[in-house]
């Protein structure tokens, strides 16, 4: 039997041929249009979008004059994905209707609406937001301090999670950029800016920042989500957790650049270890933006090996370290200055500040 002798054959094979090629390019060739997300929701599924959201054609949020962005809806939060070497923007990312705790939380700038995660999930921050509506107060005493003393500083929230620094920031008026990798997180972190209208405010990036361009995993304890730690995907650790099956693409904290529509600066970083690695990828950054302020914790990175190193990085970009605390014991706020000679006996937070 040869095509020949079966010409309706040929046509039905070619027509069946040319549809299965239309399907491919459509739906999954497409840079423009491609499912993200694990899952499809009631509302639809969620999309990466290119064109007039790759880097640098938001519209400045620094400026009130500026307007929205005119091909996206004015009250959708901009969460942005890095894709093909650029940033893309997830659409509907916000509009999933997953029903998750809420709370009300009394930062020092006034009270937010806030979603958080279910306790036996997250057993320290959302639990301590749940009873007492606070977090990390004398922290937030220091932090609040930094952003008050210059109306034109902005937050750069290296490992937002639930977004409480974030949300501190932009009830105060500021701009801000948060960046965290967790899709849990992410999702309530949106829908906390959406319901306190922050989106006017503050930019989101789903994603891990590092000193270099990779796709990495995760390691954590179940019930503790804001312990969750980069996790090389060659490597063999056996620390125990339910996240070494999720990836995640890492960017450089320069590629955030674009995006950061102020000149001055606080960083607060909150990598579980991955501190320096972060840090490392910013020389453009802190040689543009005027960072004063780099708070962090202090109590995994002593232990990482890469302590002094990220001491003495940051000592080349003009910091000094110092506490955040008189002492650990009294938590009453105050910077007192840190020998690097003794690292291993700094306190649990510190702060690294412009000399």
């Amino acid at each position: 039997m040869t095509f020949a002798r079966h010409p309706r054959r040929v046509v039905y094979i070619a027509v069946l041929l040319v549809g299965v090629t239309f399907l491919y390019f459509r739906y999954f060739a497409s840079g423009n249009r491609i499912l993200y997300g694990s899952r499809v929701h009631a509302k639809g599924s969620y999309l990466i979008t290119s064109g007039d959201t790759a880097a640098g054609h938001l519209p400045d949020r620094s400026n009130k004059d500026s307007g929205p962005d005119q091909t996206h809806s004015e009250n959708e939060t901009v969460v942005l994905v890095w894709k093909d070497e650029t940033w893309k923007r997830v659409e509907h990312f916000c509009s999933r209707d997953d029903k998750f705790d809420r709370t009300i939380f009394h930062s020092p700038a006034g009270n937010v609406s806030m979603y958080i995660h279910d306790v036996k999930n997250d057993m320290y921050v959302s639990n301590e937001l749940k009873k007492h509506g606070t977090w990390e107060t004398p922290n937030f005493k220091v932090f609040f301090d930094h952003l008050t003393s210059d109306p034109e500083i902005g937050l750069i929230d290296l490992g937002g999670q639930l977004g409480s620094y974030a949300l501190t920031a932009a009830k105060l008026g500021r701009q801000v950029v948060s960046i965290d990798p967790l899709e849990q997180n992410i999702l309530r972190f949106c829908k906390s800016v959406q319901e306190n209208n922050f989106q006017d405010k503050i930019t989101i990036f789903y994603s891990a920042v590092s000193d270099s361009r990779r796709k990495v995993s995760f390691t954590g304890p179940n019930n503790h989500i804001a312990a969750v730690k980069v996790q090389e995907i060659d490597s063999k650790s056996n620390l125990a957790g339910s996240y070494s099956k999720f990836m995640s693409q890492t960017v450089l904290l320069d590629d955030l650049l674009p995006y950061i529509h102020f000149k001055k600066a606080v960083i607060k970083i909150d990598v579980e270890s991955h501190e320096y690695q972060a840090l490392r990828g910013g020389s453009k950054l802190f040689a543009t933006i005027d960072v004063r302020a780099i708070m962090m914790e202090w109590v995994n990175v002593k232990m990482t090996g890469f302590a002094p190193a990220l001491i003495e990085m940051l000592r080349g970009y003009g910091f000094k370290p110092y506490t955040v605390y008189i002492s650990d014991n009294n938590r009453i706020p105050r910077a007192n200055s840190l020998n690097p000679a003794v690292y291993m006996g700094w306190p649990f937070d510190v702060q690294f500040l412009k000399m």
